[in-house]
């Protein structure tokens, strides 16, 4: 399964000691330079080195190639869906209201709720 998460699941859940809650769900996380960066960065809440945590993979963005959709984002996010996507991600933990509606896009091919996309169809 390849899951990839932006910085603020990092953060939250480095504020209340629960970072190896991530592995224990989903054994491996990948991040984008940009998110290691942006924890690296500091700030109110401290972070683990996550280089040398074994159970993430430190993912080298690339040119991206997004809708207008994804300006609104930061860099960390940018990166994030945007490798996501190349790496066709199983899953991406991320916080930010435009980001969801750009993965229904990718995963629906519509803006329409995740959710509603998923269900199975009526239709026999």
């Amino acid at each position: 399964m390849i899951v990839f998460s932006n910085t603020t699941p990092i953060i939250a859940l480095s504020s209340i000691q629960q970072l190896d809650l991530l592995p224990k769900l989903f054994e491996h996380i990948h991040l984008v330079n940009e998110v290691v960066n942006e924890c690296e960065a500091g700030g109110a809440i401290a972070v683990p080195f996550l280089r040398e945590l074994d159970w993430i993979t430190i993912v080298e963005s690339t040119a991206i190639n997004h809708p207008s959709l994804l300006l609104a984002l930061d860099k960390g996010e940018k990166h994030t869906l945007d490798m996501a996507e190349k790496y066709q991600a199983d899953w991406v933990l991320i916080d930010e209201k435009i980001a969801e509606i750009w993965l229904n896009t990718w995963v629906c091919g519509s803006p329409e709720p995740l959710v509603s996309c998923l269900k199975p169809s009526n239709k026999d």
